[in-house]
């Protein structure tokens, strides 16, 4: 299983990938934290920062348009 966390840091963007491994894969222990996860940090070039930039901001808009959507029809019904 992979999860990301993307950060947006002055004028960069910091993506994390934690990687959990099967309990049978003995030969990753040594990179296993307590938790048994692994953490590293991607690296993106910057085409694939700007694709990411770019998509995060689409879905940025889309939720604000929802939110203020939302907000108008909470008004209009009291």
């Amino acid at each position: 299983m992979v999860k990301f966390n993307v950060k947006v840091a002055n004028n960069t963007l910091l993506i994390t990938a934690y990687v959990t491994f099967p309990e049978n894969s003995p030969s990753l222990d040594v990179y296993k934290d307590g938790f048994g996860e692994v953490d590293f940090t991607v690296r993106l070039t910057q085409e694939e920062m700007l694709t990411l930039s770019i998509l995060l901001l689409q879905k940025s808009i889309e939720l604000n348009k929802l939110i203020l959507k939302q907000t108008k029809e909470k008004k209009g019904n009291k």
